[in-house]
């Protein structure tokens, strides 16, 4: 098992004009945090892997305009390894205006405690559902991995059924210090599903990744 993360100073530079940027404008954006076993591990920079996604989190949520509408899942929180458990997925915050929501999606971050599975698959269909509610163009998912898919199906095919059918969807992927298959498969998923592909190996990179990924334009009609 393994999954990934991301943050760096170009957001110092941009955060100035990100409140105005019509770069934000119409938007929502459904935040993936991977909170699978392998986030324990520690990163060169001291902090674990979970920690560091948090603090990356955080960091973005905290510039980006409040009409922005954002929501907050995770997966692999609720359950241990051990468990075997691929429907370990909870939405943590639905979609609000950052305005509203802010603080409770700054929270509940925090409470995250990496144990369980990667189930990829399942998440890629659930937070389609959800952004498929707001009316909306773009429809973004972002997708923090450290791993691969650690239950049944394929999330790449799945990316791709889900950009079909819905021409408004972008899925960006962020590969947190991932090993190649899991970068390959997260690559997979972005490039069927209108979206981006970002290595990330700390808190900083991964901050940053995130702010390039809720810039997303909509896609091409």
């Amino acid at each position: 098992m393994s999954p990934q993360h991301t943050l760096v100073a170009c957001l110092v530079l941009g955060a100035a004009v990100a409140a105005n940027s019509p770069a934000y404008a119409g938007k929502s954006i459904a935040l993936i945090l991977d909170a699978s076993g392998s986030m324990n591990a520690k990163l060169p920079e001291g902090r674990t892997r979970i920690d560091a996604a948090k603090a990356a989190v955080e960091e973005i949520i905290g510039k980006l305009p409040g009409d922005v509408r954002v929501s907050l899942r995770a997966y692999g929180h609720q359950s241990p390894t051990a468990r075997h458990d691929c429907r370990d997925t909870e939405l943590l915050v639905g979609f609000d205006s950052l305005a509203a929501n802010r603080d409770a999606i700054i929270a509940r971050s925090r409470t995250i405690r990496a144990q369980g599975y990667t189930p990829i698959t399942s998440v890629l269909k659930l937070s389609a559902e959800d952004v498929g509610k707001e009316n909306a163009v773009p429809r973004v998912v972002v997708l923090v991995s450290d791993g691969k898919e650690t239950c049944e199906g394929d999330p790449c095919a799945a990316a791709k059924a889900l950009a079909d059918a819905n021409a408004s969807l972008v899925v960006h992927t962020i590969g947190f210090a991932v090993d190649t298959a899991a970068k390959f498969q997260l690559q997979c998923i972005a490039r069927v599903a209108r979206g981006k592909y970002w290595d990330a190996d700390g808190a900083g990179r991964l901050a940053a990744a995130l702010g390039e990924a809720t810039k997303t334009e909509a896609p091409p009609r």
